[in-house]
């Protein structure tokens, strides 16, 4: 039988959702919650987390690896089990998170991530059978995205601001460094030949390291862009931001822009040329 699309949420208006990935972050973002803002639990943050913590909130979304093997499974159970009916859903990284949900018959919302790569009407359309929300893809411009999606923007995610994953891998810093100790305590830095600094989030639980880009994606200056305007919702990610740059960011975002007042990279609190990039938004990667 043919598959039905999952129903979306019906926000009354723009919706934010806000990744945190430290307790800094998540008091910065707690002071900006509200009905149209909802939080996204991932990395150290969502390890400590206990059932108390998101009994606190149940609107919250919780952040699946970025990595699911086959060893993964017997964690994945014990989680899934710990966690499902306490919170509002799941941000899922992988086809295997999409089948292991799907197996469950999970009902709860199902967003999927950008890393799905559903660059294309088919591929969305696969996509949104087992989805209520799917952030954009980060390689199609700001053009491409409202010609792909021009009839279904309401039900997409875009991010506008957080590092990028530049690169998911099984190789580890604090391995090759000789510093393993099978838990995770930090972020680690890459330097490249060019004096770049790229953040390294070592995820020991999943054995796997998460490369971040050197300086984040920001599209505070694109906010009236029709792409962004008529997407259903806007994603902020927060990796390595301390409590004061996350309530920067989040003032920059959610103050102007709710408003539709964005005045572009004048605002207070941008960031300044070249500490930041708008990605493929203004040109796509094809």
């Amino acid at each position: 039988p043919v598959r039905k699309k999952k129903e979306a949420p019906a926000f009354s208006k723009q919706h934010v959702f806000l990744v945190v990935s430290t307790g800094e972050q998540l008091a910065a973002a707690k002071k900006r919650a509200g009905e149209n803002t909802t939080i996204i639990l991932d990395g150290p943050v969502l390890e400590e987390a206990e059932d108390g913590m998101i009994a606190q909130d149940p609107s919250m979304l919780l952040a699946l690896p970025q990595v699911f093997r086959q060893s993964d499974r017997a964690w994945m159970e014990e989680f899934y089990k710990k966690f499902t009916g306490k919170c509002s859903g799941f941000l899922v990284r992988t086809l295997g998170e999409i089948e292991f949900l799907d197996e469950k018959g999970y009902d709860g919302l199902v967003m999927g991530d950008s890393c799905l790569y559903a660059w294309n009407k088919t591929a969305a359309d696969l996509l949104e059978t087992y989805t209520n929300l799917e952030v954009l893809p980060l390689e199609l411009s700001g053009r491409e995205l409202a010609s792909v999606y021009r009839d279904r923007l309401a039900r997409k995610v875009l991010p506008v601001y957080g590092r990028v994953p530049m690169m998911v891998t099984a190789g580890c810093v604090k391995k090759t460094a000789g510093a393993c100790s099978g838990k995770e305590d930090g972020t680690w830095y890459l330097r490249d030949r060019k004096n770049a600094v790229f953040p390294v989030r070592t995820a020991c639980r999943h054995c796997s390291n998460i490369i971040y880009n050197s300086v984040p994606l920001s599209l505070h200056g694109y906010l009236t862009d029709p792409a962004v305007r008529l997407s259903g919702s806007l994603l902020l990610a927060f990796t390595i931001e301390d409590e004061k740059t996350t309530e920067e960011v989040l003032s920059l975002f959610l103050g102007p822009a709710a408003a539709g007042q964005h005045s572009g990279t004048a605002d207070k609190g941008a960031p300044r040329d070249g500490e930041f990039t708008t990605g493929h938004f203004r040109k796509g990667a094809l």
